[in-house]
Protein backbone atom coordinates (compact mmCIF):
# COMPACT_ATOMS: atom_id res chain seq x y z
CA UNK A 1 0.00 0.00 0.00
CA UNK A 2 1.13 3.45 -0.51
CA UNK A 3 1.21 4.51 3.26
CA UNK A 4 3.42 1.49 3.53
CA UNK A 5 0.57 0.08 5.81
CA UNK A 6 0.80 -4.35 5.52
CA UNK A 7 -1.09 -5.94 2.74
CA UNK A 8 -2.28 -9.67 2.93
CA UNK A 9 -2.45 -10.47 -0.48
CA UNK A 10 -2.98 -14.03 -2.43
CA UNK A 11 0.88 -15.74 -3.95
CA UNK A 12 1.62 -17.30 -6.14
CA UNK A 13 4.95 -19.78 -6.17
CA UNK A 14 6.27 -21.86 -8.90
CA UNK A 15 8.84 -24.44 -9.03
CA UNK A 16 12.70 -23.25 -9.68
CA UNK A 17 13.30 -22.60 -12.91
CA UNK A 18 15.48 -21.36 -15.08
CA UNK A 19 15.51 -17.52 -15.27
CA UNK A 20 17.14 -14.71 -16.45
CA UNK A 21 18.18 -12.74 -12.92
CA UNK A 22 20.50 -9.78 -11.68
CA UNK A 23 21.02 -7.94 -8.41
CA UNK A 24 22.90 -4.88 -7.95
CA UNK A 25 22.79 -2.34 -4.63
CA UNK A 26 19.25 -1.35 -4.44
CA UNK A 27 17.30 -3.76 -6.68
CA UNK A 28 16.70 -7.61 -7.49
CA UNK A 29 15.12 -8.23 -11.14
CA UNK A 30 14.28 -11.11 -12.71
CA UNK A 31 12.69 -11.59 -16.74
CA UNK A 32 9.51 -13.98 -16.85
CA UNK A 33 9.33 -14.99 -20.94
CA UNK A 34 5.98 -15.17 -22.66
CA UNK A 35 5.19 -19.03 -24.10
CA UNK A 36 5.33 -18.33 -27.79
CA UNK A 37 6.26 -14.57 -28.03
CA UNK A 38 9.31 -12.15 -28.49
CA UNK A 39 7.67 -10.60 -25.10
CA UNK A 40 9.21 -10.65 -21.71
CA UNK A 41 7.77 -9.06 -18.08
CA UNK A 42 10.70 -7.67 -16.12
CA UNK A 43 9.99 -7.59 -12.84
CA UNK A 44 12.07 -5.22 -10.87
CA UNK A 45 11.71 -5.10 -6.82
CA UNK A 46 13.68 -2.15 -5.60
CA UNK A 47 15.36 -2.16 -1.85
CA UNK A 48 12.79 -1.28 0.50
CA UNK A 49 11.29 2.16 0.45
CA UNK A 50 13.07 3.44 -2.25
CA UNK A 51 10.47 2.23 -5.33
CA UNK A 52 9.80 6.03 -6.12
CA UNK A 53 12.88 7.27 -6.72
CA UNK A 54 14.08 4.41 -8.22
CA UNK A 55 10.84 4.95 -10.93
CA UNK A 56 11.83 8.10 -11.29
CA UNK A 57 15.22 6.90 -12.73
CA UNK A 58 14.18 4.85 -15.21
CA UNK A 59 14.71 5.72 -18.68
CA UNK A 60 14.92 3.72 -21.70
CA UNK A 61 18.49 3.36 -21.50
CA UNK A 62 18.88 2.42 -17.98
CA UNK A 63 16.10 -0.19 -18.50
CA UNK A 64 18.45 -1.76 -21.45
CA UNK A 65 21.58 -1.85 -19.17
CA UNK A 66 19.34 -3.85 -16.64
CA UNK A 67 18.24 -6.28 -19.10
CA UNK A 68 21.28 -6.26 -20.01
CA UNK A 69 22.90 -7.74 -16.69
CA UNK A 70 20.50 -10.42 -16.70
CA UNK A 71 22.52 -13.72 -16.26
CA UNK A 72 20.86 -17.02 -16.43
CA UNK A 73 20.01 -18.65 -12.70
CA UNK A 74 17.97 -20.55 -11.02
CA UNK A 75 14.90 -18.88 -9.17
CA UNK A 76 12.72 -20.01 -6.79
CA UNK A 77 10.16 -17.22 -7.83
CA UNK A 78 7.15 -16.08 -5.40
CA UNK A 79 5.54 -13.34 -6.01
CA UNK A 80 1.88 -11.84 -5.79
CA UNK A 81 -1.09 -12.42 -8.54
CA UNK A 82 -2.24 -9.07 -9.91
CA UNK A 83 -4.31 -7.96 -12.42
CA UNK A 84 -4.61 -4.63 -13.84
CA UNK A 85 -6.44 -2.56 -15.78
CA UNK A 86 -5.28 0.98 -16.71
CA UNK A 87 -7.68 3.16 -19.06
CA UNK A 88 -6.32 6.97 -20.22
CA UNK A 89 -7.45 9.83 -22.20
CA UNK A 90 -4.58 10.90 -24.62
CA UNK A 91 -5.81 13.44 -26.06
CA UNK A 92 -4.49 16.26 -24.45
CA UNK A 93 -1.47 14.48 -24.32
CA UNK A 94 -1.06 14.62 -27.73
CA UNK A 95 -2.32 17.89 -28.41
CA UNK A 96 0.94 19.36 -26.30
CA UNK A 97 2.67 17.43 -28.45
CA UNK A 98 2.26 19.18 -31.42
CA UNK A 99 -0.88 18.38 -32.66
CA UNK A 100 -3.54 20.36 -31.47
CA UNK A 101 -5.01 20.87 -34.78
CA UNK A 102 -6.28 17.02 -35.32
CA UNK A 103 -8.90 17.88 -32.57
CA UNK A 104 -9.85 21.44 -33.80
CA UNK A 105 -12.47 21.74 -36.63
CA UNK A 106 -9.38 23.03 -38.92
CA UNK A 107 -8.20 19.50 -38.92
CA UNK A 108 -7.77 17.80 -42.42
CA UNK A 109 -8.53 14.22 -42.88
CA UNK A 110 -9.31 14.70 -46.49
CA UNK A 111 -7.05 11.54 -47.12
CA UNK A 112 -9.52 9.59 -44.92
CA UNK A 113 -12.78 10.41 -46.37
CA UNK A 114 -14.27 13.55 -48.24
CA UNK A 115 -17.88 13.06 -47.33
CA UNK A 116 -17.63 14.90 -44.27
CA UNK A 117 -15.27 17.34 -42.48
CA UNK A 118 -13.72 15.15 -39.82
CA UNK A 119 -11.45 15.50 -36.72
CA UNK A 120 -10.60 13.87 -33.92
CA UNK A 121 -12.77 14.13 -30.59
CA UNK A 122 -10.54 11.17 -28.42
CA UNK A 123 -8.19 9.42 -28.30
CA UNK A 124 -8.56 6.42 -25.56
CA UNK A 125 -5.85 3.93 -24.67
CA UNK A 126 -6.20 0.59 -22.23
CA UNK A 127 -3.91 -1.31 -21.14
CA UNK A 128 -4.30 -4.89 -19.43
CA UNK A 129 -1.69 -7.00 -17.74
CA UNK A 130 -2.17 -9.99 -15.38
CA UNK A 131 -0.26 -12.54 -13.60
CA UNK A 132 -1.13 -15.65 -12.05
CA UNK A 133 0.46 -19.60 -12.28
CA UNK A 134 -0.61 -20.15 -15.62
CA UNK A 135 1.79 -17.27 -17.08
CA UNK A 136 1.43 -13.48 -17.93
CA UNK A 137 -0.86 -11.83 -20.33
CA UNK A 138 -0.69 -8.05 -21.41
CA UNK A 139 -2.35 -6.22 -24.23
CA UNK A 140 -2.70 -2.66 -25.26
CA UNK A 141 -4.88 -0.98 -27.95
CA UNK A 142 -5.49 2.72 -28.04
CA UNK A 143 -8.71 3.92 -30.00
CA UNK A 144 -9.14 6.81 -32.17
CA UNK A 145 -12.51 8.16 -31.72
CA UNK A 146 -13.48 10.59 -34.74
CA UNK A 147 -16.01 13.32 -34.51
CA UNK A 148 -17.77 14.76 -37.71
CA UNK A 149 -16.49 17.69 -38.37
CA UNK A 150 25.82 -22.25 -20.35
CA UNK A 151 28.20 -22.89 -17.13
CA UNK A 152 26.72 -23.87 -13.97
CA UNK A 153 23.79 -22.07 -13.21
CA UNK A 154 23.27 -20.14 -9.84
CA UNK A 155 20.02 -20.87 -7.32
CA UNK A 156 18.32 -17.60 -5.89
CA UNK A 157 14.78 -17.22 -4.02
CA UNK A 158 13.26 -13.88 -4.87
CA UNK A 159 10.25 -13.37 -2.35
CA UNK A 160 8.92 -10.62 -4.58
CA UNK A 161 6.89 -9.24 -0.95
CA UNK A 162 7.00 -5.39 -1.31
CA UNK A 163 6.15 -2.58 -3.96
CA UNK A 164 7.88 -3.49 -7.37
CA UNK A 165 7.68 -2.40 -11.27
CA UNK A 166 7.32 -4.28 -14.10
CA UNK A 167 7.96 -3.60 -17.66
CA UNK A 168 6.91 -5.86 -20.81
CA UNK A 169 9.45 -5.36 -23.40
CA UNK A 170 10.56 -6.55 -26.96
CA UNK A 171 13.37 -9.28 -26.11
CA UNK A 172 14.60 -8.92 -29.90
CA UNK A 173 15.14 -5.15 -29.64
CA UNK A 174 14.63 -4.44 -25.66
CA UNK A 175 11.91 -2.08 -26.57
CA UNK A 176 9.73 -1.46 -23.17
CA UNK A 177 6.04 -1.33 -24.35
CA UNK A 178 4.68 -1.32 -21.14
CA UNK A 179 5.72 0.07 -17.61
CA UNK A 180 3.63 -0.62 -14.51
CA UNK A 181 3.92 -0.38 -10.64
CA UNK A 182 2.27 -2.67 -7.99
CA UNK A 183 2.33 -1.27 -4.27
Amino acid sequence: ATSGARVRTPFMSGHEAPLAYAAARGFRAVDLPYRNSTLSMLVVMPSAGTLAGFEHSLTAGSIAALSQSLRPTIVDLRMPRFHLIARVSLSSTLSALGMPVAFTPRADFSGMTRDERLHISAVLHETFVAVDEHGTEAAAATAVVMGATSATVPQVQVYVNRPFLFVVHDVQHGTPLVLGRVE
